[in-house]
């Protein structure tokens, strides 16, 4: 649910990273405050859930919805590609929106 190697530590600090759309962030940003994390990086949620993050003392990063999950299926076409020699081929077609 945080990424492909769980929550991500660097110098100190943790990031928690949910791709696409946080469904439940009502939830997942104080679970992310009380792991430790400073930073919850999601694609998109609620502009409400401004005063979870406030209350939790977590910074939210918003990164766009197609950003964040076109990321996780390149890396598993190159993994497969890699390991496995099957044809891969990403077609960047982002909405817009």
């Amino acid at each position: 649910m945080w990424g492909r190697r769980g929550w991500y530590r660097r110098k100190g600090r943790a990031s928690a990273i949910r791709s696409g759309l946080s469904a439940a962030p009502a939830r997942e940003i104080p679970l992310a405050a009380a792991l430790g994390c400073d930073t919850f990086l999601t694609g998109e949620t609620s502009h409400a859930e401004y005063y979870a993050a406030q209350n939790a003392g977590i910074n939210v990063i918003y990164g766009g919805h197609y950003d964040t999950e076109t990321v996780g299926v390149q890396a598993l076409g190159a993994h497969l590609r890699d390991r496995f020699g099957v044809e891969f081929e990403f077609v960047n077609l982002p909405t817009g929106l």
